[in-house]
C-alpha cells in the first residue's frame, strides 16, 4: 500500500496516472494532514522524491519515528540526515533504481533514532527554547 500525504501541483496528474494504471485501489491520497506523526508510525519506510524542499522538517519527523528514509539528493540537504538512516537518491534514477535501493536495505525501525534526533537539537524542549528566544529577540 502506498500512502501519499500532502499536496502538490502534480497531485491530480498522479491520481489520474494511478487510476489509468489500475493502481488506485493500492494508493491512499490523504492530502494535507495534522496527524503526520501518527501516520508515520504505520509506515515501513519514508519516501521523499521532492523537486524542492529547503529544509524538510517532515524528514526529521520520519527519522525521529525510526524510519529508514529515501530522499531525492537534489532537494534534500545532507545536513538533514540526523540519524544515518537517510539514503539520498538522484531524481535522474529510474523507478527500478529507486525500488532496488529501497529493497536492498534493512527496513527495521530504528528505536534509538529519536535520541539522535534530540541530541541534534530537534527535541521539543530545544525547539521551545529556540522559539522563546526568537520572540524575545523580536521584542527587543
Amino acid at each position: 500500500m502506498l500512502v501519499c500525504v500532502g499536496d502538490g501541483e502534480k497531485m491530480e496528474e498522479t491520481k489520474a496516472l494511478a487510476s489509468q494504471m489500475g493502481l488506485r485501489v493500492a494508493i491512499l491520497f490523504l492530502g494535507q494532514r495534522n496527524d503526520v506523526t501518527d501516520l508515520l508510525s504505520a509506515f515501513d519506510f519514508f519516501l521523499l522524491p521532492s523537486l524542492y524542499e529547503g529544509f524538510p522538517f517532515v524528514l526529521i519527523e520520519a527519522q525521529a519515528n525510526g524510519l529508514k528514509c529515501f530522499v531525492s539528493e537534489e532537494a534534500n540537504p545532507s545536513e538533514s540526515n540526523l540519524t544515518g538512516n537517510v539514503t539520498f537518491i538522484p531524481l535522474s534514477a529510474t523507478d527500478e533504481e529507486w525500488a532496488a535501493e529501497i529493497l536492498k536495505n534493512d527496513l527495521s525501525r530504528d528505536h534509538s533514532a529519536l535520541d539522535r534526533v534530540k541530541s541534534a537539537g530537534y527535541g521539543v524542549s530545544d525547539a521551545a527554547e529556540l522559539l522563546t528566544q526568537k520572540y524575545l529577540d523580536m521584542v527587543k
